[in-house]
């Protein structure tokens, strides 16, 4: 009898578990960060690798303008760190966009509170973007800090998270 009892408590505290629900806007803010954190992966790594050759020839292009040899190391150096700093910034980006994707799909609360500080912190390069004039900044981060901002502070999503 005590088995059939606790059974029976047991069945209860499962029926009070989140399940089911509305998936759409989970997968579109899962989607969202997966898509965000492979873009932001392959331009930064694309950055990484390129972003120098592309700024020896720009380098290339300012001797010819009578700038001192100084003053072009001085600029190589500046705009050297400048790119690095860059393409490490997007491929960590790109990183944690990745895991959160993966912790939003499986709808786990650290996958939803990594995600919502990632899209804070693409919103911030979305208007940074604006300012250096990078309109696909604008419109891949932009987009991706609003999708998952509406979709993971939505009350029919919050209490799926665990």
């Amino acid at each position: 009898m005590a088995d059939e009892e606790l059974d029976d408590w047991f069945e209860e505290d499962e029926d009070d578990l989140p399940r089911g629900g509305p998936r759409t806007g989970i997968v579109v803010a899962a989607v969202a960060d997966f898509v965000v954190g492979a873009l932001a992966l392959v331009g930064g790594i694309i950055l990484a690798t390129s972003g120098m050759s592309a700024l020896a020839l720009v380098i290339n292009q300012a001797s010819a303008s009578g700038l001192s040899p100084a003053d072009l190391e001085k600029a190589r150096g500046i705009a050297a760190g400048i790119i690095g700093a860059i393409a490490l910034v997007l491929v960590l980006f790109g990183l944690a966009a990745v895991v959160a994707g993966v912790g939003v799909a499986k709808r786990l609360a650290w996958g939803r509170v990594l995600s919502m500080v990632l899209a804070g912190l693409g919103g911030a390069i979305a208007v940074l973007s604006l300012v250096v004039i990078f309109p696909y900044g604008v419109v891949i981060f932009g987009a991706h800090a609003l999708i998952v901002l509406i979709v993971l502070n939505d009350k029919d999503y919050v209490y799926q998270f665990r």
